[in-house]
């Protein structure tokens, strides 16, 4: 049975370099895309965040 998981899709804008560092981390981590890599540490810092006690946000808005 096919599972029926709901996906969302940012854009992200980096430097070269910034580029260049994220494809070789998500490669030594074993994720097929930048893209998995950087929801997986994404989710690791609000983790984080949350066991420190900080406030999640919740929403975000441009020039907020």
């Amino acid at each position: 049975m096919p599972s029926s998981l709901k996906t969302a899709s940012f854009t992200v804008r980096a430097t070269e370099r910034q580029s260049i560092r994220w494809k070789r981390a998500a490669g030594g981590a074993g994720h097929a895309s930048v893209g998995t890599g950087l929801a997986e540490a994404a989710d690791a810092h609000l983790y984080a965040m949350q066991r420190a006690g900080k406030p999640v946000p919740l929403y975000w808005e441009r020039g907020s």
